[in-house]
């Protein structure tokens, strides 16, 4: 009977974590085509309370009933190699979620409110990010790509290192995917044919 409710809180808890999850990144793209300093001040508090509350909230549900649940079936699995890369799929998610994605969006929206107190107006479409920026983002869009990866190897319970792998290289793809789907990609500048006989003229 404890067993049965601990896996159903489990269960319930992997819900709760991607439906945070995914209610940040679609919160985030729909931010950025957001041209008001006041809609995007909504919209980076909305996110931070996702972050603090829902997936916060579920991430802890699921480690403390998955430590239960493992303590029922024993710790000798957790050399499995479906459990033990699950495992440091979502330590590597918890991490690079609490120590980048959530100081990025906490620092973006003091920026932001700031911006709002001396003089009101529209924020750029793309805003100049800094490289640490870039890396928060990127790891931030890894967020749901990863955590279908662990949902998989949970489900499935594969015992294949190549499955792994093959796996990681999907989520990078679909993490870049929607780094560039977002904009943060820079298409490389084509300088103009007038421009170039300008430089080959002054050249010679």
């Amino acid at each position: 009977m404890v067993y049965t409710f601990f896996r159903l809180v489990h269960v319930l808890g992997v819900i709760v974590l991607g439906m945070g999850l995914g209610g940040v990144l679609i919160l985030e793209l729909w931010m950025r085509k957001l041209t008001h300093k006041a809609s995007v001040v909504e919209c980076l508090r909305i996110i931070l309370f996702l972050y603090r509350w829902v997936v916060s909230g579920g991430a802890l549900v699921l480690a403390v009933s998955g430590v239960v649940l493992a303590s029922y079936r024993g710790f000798e699995h957790l050399l499995v190699p479906w459990f033990l890369m699950m495992l440091v799929f979502s330590v590597i998610e918890g991490a690079e979620g609490n120590l980048l994605t959530r100081v990025y969006f906490r620092e973006r929206l003091s920026r932001s409110e700031e911006s709002m107190r001396p003089r009101g107006g529209v924020l750029a479409l793309r805003p100049a990010f800094k490289k640490w920026e870039r890396i928060a983002l990127m790891a931030h869009y890894l967020d749901v790509p990863m955590y279908l990866l662990v949902v998989l190897l949970a489900y499935g319970r594969c015992e294949s290192w190549l499955v792994a792998a093959i796996g990681v290289c999907i989520v990078w793809c679909l993490g870049i995917g929607i780094f560039a789907h977002a904009g943060l990609i820079e298409p490389p500048q084509k300088i103009p044919p007038h421009a170039e006989r300008l430089t080959g003229s002054r050249a010679s």
